[in-house]
């Protein structure tokens, strides 16, 4: 597979989507079904990458000493195809076990708690705020000496976004909380250097939006949202960053487009675009490597929370990687992302890339059709939405961001929700309120492609009645 073209990665590409196409997404099910999420961030990552090389692009070659070869790339989006249609399997065989015990019977499901997501959006604005003070601008060389600069408070800079996607969950989205929500965004991403601050808890709003909606079917607007936020995940880093320098806001958004417009002119593109580069030339080093890795990167989840003033030798979360480059492929070193499909590979080759894509598969087909039965305002319905927004950093830096991502940079939200579990609530939202709605459908309304409700419920309850006989006389 070495020597493998382009023409040829185009067109198994293209059959796999069909495949993917035909196992999940053949009834068009609800936009908040994770499928939809993992085929665009395919189509972005993968497909896109390929025609843009067979349109005369240039892999990786500026970055690197050694330039990645565009059979790499091409070996690359075979294995990344590997991963999509193993995604659907998962994601089949979740939602059949679920269905087989029973999961897609609507039934009530343990309510949120009001005055406690209060709370937690309280504290994650309170919070967020301190270490927005503590820590914004602050040199990442310079933190992690205690724990005024530890990568936990750093972490909190980003908090206040997740404490407006608390207010939005309860409330809706007023114009006044939407004016305040623009404000606190913004402010995240001027005290933030990763653009996952900004853009997940927007996607996150955008998921709560659908979720509130009392129609069917994937709306204008969403698609709309999307592609605005396409557009601004490009420029967005160095925007920041000029803002931060001290740059007139104007003069930030007019530079940092030219700056995207100019890489992505280049024959390689722009970085942003090349994240099938990288995992080519991850599969490459590890093949350099000469031995797989058994599921040794997974270790991190272990050893991670430990800070790393009380630990200065503490491994790097992605200490494979730094064992992996060389000179002429530093990725480790500028910072590179391997990838939920490199990482795979690095354990235990294709068959790594077939489990670990499988194992999110499955994970976000248990978690969907879960929420599936809770209704709009549950536990399992809010860390759902979660987990689909953090789907991206997943599917882009592995496996083990799906629970740091999620349980970590976003504590506010997900560890607020599980508590619901540990500790159940004693007032409830929505006390005298009907069944809840299935997630993504129209309020008091079921899917008939998700759902099968007995004969004879009664909708204002829930409860299965029998029918009255109507006797003429």
């Amino acid at each position: 597979m070495n020597d493998l073209s382009i023409g040829v990665a185009i067109a198994i590409d293209v059959f796999a989507i069909l495949v993917y196409v035909t196992l999940v997404l053949r009834k068009i099910p609800s936009p908040l079904h994770p499928a939809w999420m993992f085929l665009g961030l395919h189509l972005y990552i993968v497909s896109l990458r390929l025609i843009q090389l067979a349109s005369g692009g240039s892999p990786l070659k500026v970055t690197f000493a050694w330039a990645v070869a565009v059979s790499e790339v091409a070996r690359a989006g075979v294995a990344s195809d590997l991963g999509l249609v193993s995604i659907a399997v998962g994601m089949l065989i979740a939602s059949a076990i679920q269905k087989n015990l029973g999961k897609f019977r609507l039934q009530r499901g343990t309510p949120l708690s009001r005055g406690r997501l209060i709370f937690c959006s309280v504290i994650a604005l309170s919070v967020g705020t301190v270490g927005m003070v503590l820590t914004g601008h602050l040199d990442f060389s310079y933190r992690n000496a205690g724990w005024s600069t530890s990568g936990y408070l750093a972490i909190t800079s980003s908090w206040p976004a997740w404490g407006v996607c608390i207010a939005h969950f309860l409330f809706g989205f007023t114009p006044l909380l939407l004016g305040i929500s623009t404000v606190v965004v913004a402010m995240v991403g001027y005290f933030n250097v990763s653009r996952f601050a900004v853009i997940i808890p927007i996607t996150l709003m955008l998921a709560i939006w659908l979720s509130r909606r009392r129609q069917r079917g994937i709306p204008w607007p969403l698609i709309a949202s999307l592609l605005v936020l396409w557009v601004a995940w490009l420029p967005l880093k160095p925007f920041t960053g000029l803002v931060r320098d001290g740059v007139p806001i104007l003069d930030a958004v007019s530079q940092s487009i030219d700056l995207t417009v100019e890489s992505m002119s280049r024959d390689e593109g722009h970085i942003d675009q090349a994240y099938l580069d990288m995992i080519g030339s991850t599969m490459t080093l590890s093949d350099l490597h000469g031995s797989y890795y058994w599921g040794s990167t997974l270790l991190p989840i272990i050893y991670i929370p430990i800070p790393r003033f009380l630990w200065p030798a503490k491994p790097q979360t992605n200490e494979y990687q730094w064992e992996l480059q060389i000179p002429s492929r530093n990725m480790a070193k500028l910072g590179m992302t391997s990838g939920l499909v490199g990482e795979g590979y690095v354990n235990f080759g294709y068959f790594g890339v077939a489990l670990y894509c499988f194992a999110i598969g499955a994970l976000y087909g248990t978690a969907y059709a879960r929420s599936l039965r809770s209704g709009n305002k549950s536990p399992g319905t809010f860390l759902y939405l979660l987990l689909m927004c953090c789907s991206l950093q997943i599917y882009r830096d592995g496996l083990v961001s799906a629970l740091f991502f999620p349980f970590v940079y976003a504590a506010p939200v997900s560890w607020g929700v599980l508590s619901h579990w540990i500790w159940k609530p004693r007032t409830p939202i929505g006390r005298r309120s009907r069944v809840p709605s299935p997630l993504g459908a129209a309020v008091g309304i079921e899917p008939s492609f998700t759902l099968q409700q007995p004969l004879g419920v009664w909708q204002n309850r829930g409860e299965v009645r029998p029918r009255k006989q109507v006797v003429h006389q």
